[in-house]
C-alpha cells in the first residue's frame, strides 16, 4: 500500500485533471465534495451528496445547504438523505424545509396498475394497518391504524366490533382508523353514512384521532364506481385535530359542506368517476394547513362529469396556500390537464405533481419536456401512463425527479384509458 500523501484519495478533487501528474495539487476530501456539487450534471451532484455523509458534520452541513438549491431534484434528494439521519441539525432542517410527508403514497407506485386496489391497505397515514381483534384489544394506538370491515358473507354492519373498540381502555389514544366494507353488499347500501354517524357519535371517546380512511374496499369486494358516500363534512367538524382524510369511492353528488378546518394536512379522494358537484364542494372547504391534495378523476363512462375547466379554480386560485403535493390522477384527459397546468401559478408553490394512472401519452409528455417550470418541482409522477421509453429517456434528463413505474402501451387512440374506473 502506498503512503504518499500527495496521491489523491477516492473522493478527493484534483486540480489539473482526473489523472494528473504526481505534483498536481490535491484538494481535501470535503473540498472534493464541494467541487463535485458544482457540476453541471445532476447525477454527479446527487452522488456528491451521498458521499458527503462520509465527512461527518461538514458533510451533513453540505446536505442541509442543498435544501436551498435551485434544483428541485437536488433538494428532494437532500431531503431523502436527511430523513434517514438522527442528528439534531438534520431533524431541525427538515422541519424548516417542510417536505412532502406521505411516504406511503410513494410506496404505492411499487404496486400500481391492476393490483392497485386488489388488496386491503397495509399502510395508512404512515402507520401499519391491522384488523382490530377485540380479543387482543388496542396494543399500539400510535403506530397502528386499526381496521374494521365486514364481508359479503358477514353481518350487515360492523357495529359489534366498533362497540367493543369504544369499551377498550386505550381507545382515547387511538390515532388512526380504517373502514373497509361497511355493509355485506356495499353497492346496495345507501352509503357510508353509518361510518360517518359512528365517528360523529364517538368523538368524545376518540379524542386523539388524527387519520381516517373510509372505503378500504378491494375490487373483488365492490367496484369503486359503485361505492357511494353521503356528506363527509361531519367527520371534519367532529374532529378538529384530524390531519389525514382518505375517501375511496365517489358515486355521490353530496360530499362536502362549506366548512373550515385548521389542522387537515392531507385529503385523498379515490374514485372511478368524480362528479362535478363533489369537486366544486371540495373547493368550498377552507383548509389552511392542507399540504397533500390527491384527486382521482376517473372515467366518463363511470360517473366522471368533471372537465379541465372545472379544475381552473384549483390551478389558478389560491384555495390551499400551503399545498406541497398536487395529485390529479387516474384521468382520461391527462394531456389536457398538462396543457393547462404548465401555464398556471400552482406549479410555483408545489413540490410534487402527480398525474399518474391517467392516459398521458408522448404528446402530453412533450409539453412537460418543453416547459421549464417543471424543473422547479422536486418530483413528477407519470407512472402507469402511455409515455414511450424514448420519451422517458428525454424526461429523465430534466432537472426534476421523474417517477415512471409501469408504462402502458396502446395501438389506437381510443385504447388509452385511466387505470381505475369500473
Amino acid at each position: 500500500m502506498t503512503n504518499n500523501q500527495n496521491e489523491p484519495r477516492e473522493f478527493d478533487a484534483v486540480l489539473g485533471g482526473q489523472t494528473p501528474p504526481i505534483y498536481n495539487a490535491v484538494l481535501g476530501g470535503i473540498e472534493g465534495i464541494k467541487r463535485r456539487l458544482s457540476s453541471q450534471f445532476i447525477e454527479d451532484r446527487e452522488d456528491a451528496l451521498q458521499d458527503a455523509l462520509q465527512y461527518g458534520e461538514s458533510g451533513l452541513d453540505l446536505i442541509i445547504q442543498a435544501l436551498q438549491d435551485k434544483s428541485g431534484r437536488l433538494r428532494r434528494y437532500a431531503c431523502v438523505l436527511l430523513s434517514e439521519r438522527n442528528e439534531p441539525q438534520a431533524i431541525a432542517a427538515l422541519q424548516s424545509y417542510k417536505p412532502w410527508f406521505l411516504k406511503e403514497r410513494w410506496e404505492l407506485e411499487k404496486r400500481i396498475g391492476s393490483t392497485i386496489i386488489r388488496w386491503h391497505s397495509k399502510k395508512f397515514a404512515n402507520r401499519k394497518v391491522e384488523e382490530y381483534d377485540p380479543q387482543v384489544g388496542i396494543t399500539d394506538p400510535i403506530g397502528t391504524a386499526y381496521a374494521f370491515r365486514t364481508d359479503r358473507d358477514g353481518d350487515d354492519f360492523i357495529a359489534d366490533k366498533l362497540a367493543l373498540l369504544l369499551e377498550d381502555p386505550q381507545v382515547c389514544k387511538v390515532e388512526a382508523l380504517v373502514f373497509g366494507m361497511w355493509h355485506s353488499d356495499v353497492f346496495e347500501s345507501d352509503s357510508s353514512q353509518n361510518i360517518v354517524n359512528f365517528l360523529v357519535n364517538s368523538q368524545d371517546q376518540l379524542t386523539n384521532l388524527k387519520a381516517v380512511f373510509i372505503g378500504d374496499v378491494t375490487d373483488n369486494e365492490s367496484m369503486i364506481s359503485q361505492m357511494s358516500h353521503n356528506y363527509i363534512s361531519p367527520v371534519l367538524e367532529a374532529y378538529p385535530n384530524l390531519e389525514i382524510l382518505k375517501i375511496r369511492g365517489g358515486n355521490t353528488h353530496r360530499m362536502f359542506n362549506p366548512i373550515r378546518h385548521e389542522k387537515l394536512k392531507a385529503l385523498i379522494i379515490e374514485t372511478g368517476g368524480l362528479r362535478q358537484e363533489s369537486l366544486l364542494q371540495l373547493y368550498s372547504l377552507q383548509l389552511p394547513a392542507l399540504e397533500h391534495l390527491e384527486i382521482w378523476l376517473g372515467s366518463l363512462n363511470y360517473g366522471c362529469t368533471c372537465s379541465v375547466e372545472d379544475l381552473i379554480p384549483l390551478l389558478y386560485g389560491d384555495l390551499f396556500p400551503n399545498l406541497i403535493y398536487l395529485g390529479l390522477r387516474n384521468s382520461e384527459y391527462t394531456n389536457a390537464i398538462v396543457h393547462e397546468i404548465v401555464q398556471t401559478p400552482v406549479l410555483q408553490k408545489i413540490q410534487v405533481l402527480d398525474i399518474s394512472l391517467g392516459n398521458l401519452n408522448d404528446e402530453g409528455a412533450e409539453i412537460l419536456l418543453n416547459s421549464p417550470i417543471i424543473n422547479q418541482l422536486d418530483m413528477l409522477n407519470i407512472s402507469e401512463t402511455y409515455v414511450t421509453d424514448e420519451m422517458l429517456e428525454l424526461l429523465w434528463q430534466m432537472d426534476v425527479r421523474v417517477i415512471a413505474e409501469g408504462s402502458r402501451f396502446y395501438e389506437y387512440e381510443g385504447d388509452r384509458y385511466c387505470t381505475v374506473a369500473e
